[in-house]
């Protein structure tokens, strides 16, 4: 005779008490990300441009090719990870 699932699961008293402290964690995780929203100016912001269309940029600058444009990112990414493994209590 197969024992109802209810039997077969055993809850410590420690796992019942951390479930709210989990679910309050959760749910003030989920509120306060959303209140770090970054805005980008017009002109900081890329544009994507497939080979052999027409683009009018919509500032004077400099345009690069996929390839450039990923180095650049993994560089600045690496920058940051520098500084940040630099700054003290960080």
């Amino acid at each position: 005779m197969k024992k109802p699932i209810a039997k077969l699961i055993r809850t410590s008293p420690v796992v019942i008490r951390g479930v709210p402290l989990l679910m309050l964690l959760t749910l003030s995780m989920s509120l306060t990300a959303c209140k770090t929203v970054k805005v980008v100016p017009a002109d900081q912001m890329e544009t994507r441009v497939e080979a052999g269309k027409a683009f009018t940029p919509p500032a004077d600058g400099w345009f690069m090719n996929d390839a450039r444009y990923q180095r650049y990112r993994r560089a600045v990414a690496d920058k940051i990870l520098e500084l940040k493994k630099d700054k003290p209590n960080g």
